[in-house]
């Protein structure tokens, strides 16, 4: 396999809050020519040890080549990239914009068409992880836009996390962001009614072994992620929680409606 030259782009790099300083970190590490901005210095003066420049204006960031954006809000991403004090505010602009910030599909194409109007490029970026996802490697990015754009930024990806995915045109990441929180709160609500079922049928199962034997056949989201584990058990305690009230006898009627099956008395 060819080596990458990590050096031959300008990164900047704005939001260094947990997951933005996390991925910063990765690239600056590996060796890339990043500079950060956040609105708090100090926060990102830490990034400095391991090569990264820490800049005090947006608009130095538009001398960059590739941008990424990892703030709170799409309001935050609209504001760093054209408010007053801007990356663009002086007339300049990167040719690409990377935003990984969970926004919504109306405002990531807003931010799209704009900078379309300016001759940037936009790959919306959304990850799923965290902090201490993003320091073992093992953080999952999604990508949406112009697809030469994503095969110039994706080295810079795979240097922040291991699984990059390309999944098209526009907005679509965010939609497959979408399906994955949705797939996760489905296994999540499942193994919750299963775990119920048993034990209001007298069974001294233990929610944490139903987790465990759903995570065995979704071990791709959840290997190596504390995080995500923790995060399913708390979505099955607090369903397990809310599904108390109902009678072991409505689970089964309900399951065999679904299954099609009648249920024998």
């Amino acid at each position: 396999m060819a080596t990458v030259n990590l050096q031959q782009h300008k990164l900047g790099w704005i939001g260094i809050g947990r997951m933005g300083y996390a991925m910063a970190e990765r690239l600056a590490k590996a060796g890339c020519d990043v500079s950060v901005w956040n609105r708090t210095r100090s926060k990102a003066e830490p990034l400095a040890a391991h090569g990264a420049k820490v800049v005090d204006s947006l608009t130095d960031l538009a001398a960059c080549d590739i941008v990424f954006t990892m703030v709170s809000t799409g309001k935050d991403v609209k504001e760093v990239l054209f408010g007053a004090n801007g990356v663009m505010a002086k007339g300049k602009a990167p040719r690409i914009v990377v935003d990984s910030t969970s926004i919504s599909l109306e405002e990531s194409a807003e931010i799209r068409e704009k900078l379309a109007k300016q001759g940037v490029k936009f790959l919306a970026a959304p990850v799923s992880g965290n902090a201490k996802v993003i320091k073992a490697g093992k953080l999952t990015v999604v990508a949406s836009g112009p697809r030469d754009a994503f095969d110039a930024v994706a080295p810079y990806m795979q240097a922040i996390g291991q699984g990059v995915s390309y999944v098209g045109d526009g907005e679509l990441s965010r939609i497959a962001k979408i399906c994955h929180n949705v797939m996760l709160g489905v296994v999540a609500q499942s193994l919750a009614e299963i775990t119920v079922l048993a034990q209001q049928a007298g069974s001294n199962v233990e929610q944490r072994r139903f987790a465990a034997a759903g995570g065995a056949h979704h071990r791709h989201e959840f290997a190596g992620a504390d995080h995500q584990r923790g995060v399913a058990h708390r979505r099955i305690r607090f369903r397990i929680r809310a599904a108390r009230g109902k009678r072991a006898g409505d689970v089964v009627k309900r399951q065999c409606r679904h299954s099609g099956q009648r249920r024998i008395h």
